[in-house]
C-alpha cells in the first residue's frame, strides 16, 4: 500500500481511537495499533484505500459488527475518512494483562497467530488439544454462518493461520479467536502452492463452505504435525505413533481434491471430531491386547516367584530336621592288635566310601585320638552324611614286643578322596569387555535439484524439526540448489533451542 503512509496516519484520531503505530501492511490494507481514549485499551485499526474492495467491506461491515462470539474478535466500529474506509477491532494480545491498568501498557501489544504458536512449541501438540482447538474454530464458523442479518450473508474464506490469533488463558491453554472475520477476499492473485486454499479457490472460483472445510483440514494437519500439509500428503500416523488410522481418514477426507468428497458441512466435520475424541478416550483393540498381555506376564512372574519361594522354604526346613541322617562310611585299620570293626549293614542304593589307614603302628594314634582327624562333615563330596564313631578298642594296651605287621596292599580299585582345594568354589571368570559402540557422524549435505526439506529429512532418517533447528530454518524457508545443510543425527546431540522470533499482528 503505497498511498497509505504511516507518517500521515500515526497520531490521528478516528471515532475516539488514536492511531499509535503501524503494525502490518498487506496487499489491500494497512493495520495500525491504536488506543481507546476513554478506556486506554489497545485496539487494531484497519485502513482500506478507496476502491471496489473498500466498497465491498463497507457493505458487510454492519453485519460483522453484530457478531458476538468468544472465538471471534469483535468489530467495535467502522467508518470512512478522506474516502478511506476503516475498521476498529478489539486487540487480541497473546498474554492478556493480569490486572486492569488505568494507563496504557505496551506489553499488551504483542499478538501471535496460529502458525507462529505451533512453530514455537518444543514438541507436537497432544491430539486432545488439537481436537479442542479445531472445535473452537468450528463453533465460531457455525455461529457466524448461521447468523442471519436482513439482506446480507457473511462470505466464506476467512480460515487461514494468519487470521486466527492465539490468546493464552490463565491456565496456559490456547484460546483461538478469528480476526478480520467475514471480510471479502481482496482481489489479488494467490500463490499457486498455497496449502490452505482448495482446488476451486486456486482455479479462481469463490470460496464456499466446503472451501473452508478444506482450510480447516489443513489447519488440523498443521496442529497435529507442525507443518502445512505437503504434496503428496503424508498420513499423520506415519509421522506420530499416537495418531490412529482414524486420523488419517479424517485428514484425507477434509483435504479431498474434489469438493463433493469432503465433509458435507461444518456439523458433519464436528461429528467426525467427536468420534476422534471418543477414540482417544476408549483404547483401541491393540491397546487393550497390550494391556492384557502385560497383566498376564506380571501375574505369571508373581506365580513363578511364589513357587520358587515355596520350594526354597521346603528345602530349608528339610535341611534343619532333628533326625540325624544315616551314613555309610567304614574305617578299616590294619592294626592286628585291635579287633576288626563289624561291617555296617548294607543299605539300598547308597554309596560306600572306604578309608584305609596304612600308617605304622608306632606313628598312628589310637582310634579315640585319631577320630577328630577324620571329620569330613564339611566336604562337598560327602554332603548329607555324618561320620560314624568307631567303637573304642580294649582299654588294655597291646604288647610292644609284637612284631609290626606288614602294611596291607591297597586295592587297585580304591577310590581317591577329593581334596579340599579341589572342592573349593572357583572364582568366577571376569565378564568380557563391552564392544564400544560407534559414535554418530555429523555430515553436511548439498541441496540438489528437486530436493525439499521434507525429502532431505526423510532420506537421512532424521526428524524434520531437527533438520530445521540445526540449520536455523523454518517450514517457510526456501532452499536453493548448491546450499549446504548440516545433517545432525538425533543421537549425536540434543535439539538446540530455537532462536526467538519477534512477531507482529
Amino acid at each position: 500500500m503505497t498511498d497509505i503512509l504511516a507518517q500521515h496516519w500515526v497520531g490521528r484520531t478516528l471515532a475516539g481511537y488514536r492511531i499509535l503505530l503501524e503494525c502490518e501492511r498487506g496487499h489491500s490494507s494497512v493495520v495500525f495499533v491504536g488506543q481507546d481514549l476513554l478506556t486506554h485499551a489497545p485496539v487494531a485499526i484497519k485502513v482500506i484505500p478507496p476502491g471496489p474492495y473498500a466498497d465491498a467491506v463497507a457493505a458487510v461491515a454492519p453485519t460483522l459488527s453484530a457478531l458476538d462470539h468468544p472465538h471471534i474478535a469483535r468489530l467495535l466500529t467502522s467508518g470512512q475518512v478522506e474516502q478511506h474506509f476503516y475498521l476498529v477491532y478489539e486487540f487480541v494480545p497473546f498474554r492478556p494483562p493480569s490486572h486492569a491498568s488505568p494507563t496504557f501498557d505496551a506489553t499488551n501489544l504483542f499478538s501471535k497467530h496460529l502458525a507462529e504458536y505451533v512453530q514455537e512449541q518444543p514438541t507436537l501438540l497432544p491430539l486432545s488439544l488439537v481436537i479442542d482447538m479445531l472445535q473452537q474454530l468450528l463453533d465460531a464458523l457455525i455461529y457466524a454462518h448461521g447468523f442471519r442479518a436482513p439482506g446480507t450473508d457473511i462470505p466464506y474464506g476467512s480460515v487461514r493461520p494468519e487470521q486466527v490469533l492465539v490468546q493464552l488463558t490463565p491456565a496456559g491453554r490456547p484460546h483461538l479467536r478469528f480476526i478480520s472475520f467475514g471480510l471479502p477476499q481482496p482481489p489479488h492473485r494467490r500463490a499457486p502452492a498455497d496449502a490452505y486454499l482448495s482446488s476451486e479457490q486456486l482455479q479462481g472460483r469463490p470460496a464456499t463452505q466446503v472451501s473452508d472445510i478444506y482450510a480447516l483440514g489443513a489447519l488440523a494437519y498443521l496442529l497435529a504435525i507442525g507443518i502445512a500439509p505437503p504434496a503428496p500428503l503424508v498420513p499423520p500416523s506415519h509421522i506420530r505413533s499416537d495418531a490412529s488410522p482414524a486420523w488419517d481418514a479424517f485428514i484425507q477426507r477434509a483435504l479431498a481434491f474434489a469438493p463433493e468428497n469432503r465433509f458435507h458441512d461444518f456439523e458433519d466435520m464436528r461429528r467426525a471430531l467427536l468420534d476422534l475424541r471418543e477414540s482417544l478416550r476408549s483404547p483401541s483393540l491393540l491397546a487393550r491386547m497390550k494391556t492384557a498381555l502385560f497383566v498376564n506376564v506380571v501375574t505369571g512372574l508373581i506365580v513363578v516367584a511364589a513357587l520358587i519361594a515355596a520350594v526354597a522354604y521346603y528345602y530349608k526346613t528339610r535341611g534343619t530336621s532333628t533326625v540325624p541322617p544315616q551314613t555309610d562310611i567304614e574305617v578299616v585299620s590294619d592294626n592286628t592288635s585291635s579287633p576288626p570293626l563289624p561291617p555296617p549293614p548294607t543299605q539300598g542304593e547308597e554309596d560306600r566310601v572306604i578309608i584305609v589307614d596304612d600308617s605304622p603302628t608306632s606313628a598312628r594314634p589310637t582310634a579315640a585320638a585319631a577320630q577328630p582327624a577324620l571329620d569330613l562333615s564339611g566336604s562337598v563330596a560327602l554332603a548329607g552324611a555324618t561320620l560314624t564313631t568307631a567303637p573304642s578298642p580294649s582299654a588294655t594296651a597291646p604288647p610292644t614286643n609284637l612284631p609290626s605287621p606288614k602294611p596291607a596292599p591297597q586295592p587297585a580299585s580304591q577310590p581317591q578322596l577329593p581334596t579340599a582345594a579341589s572342592l573349593a568354589p572357583q572364582p568366577p571368570s571376569p565378564p568380557p569387555s563391552p564392544t564400544p559402540t560407534p559414535h554418530p557422524v555429523v555430515r553436511s549435505y548439498t541441496v540438489k535439484q528437486g530436493d525439499t526439506l521434507f525429502s532431505i529429512a526423510r532420506a537421512h532418517q532424521i526428524p524434520l524439526h531437527h533438520l530445521l533447528a540445526y540449520n536455523h530454518l523454518t517450514t517457510a524457508s526456501v532452499i536453493k540448489v548448491g546450499q549446504t545443510l548440516l545433517i545432525v543425527p538425533p543421537a549425536a546431540a540434543p535439539i538446540p533451542p530455537q532462536q526467538p522470533v519477534s512477531y507482529t499482528h
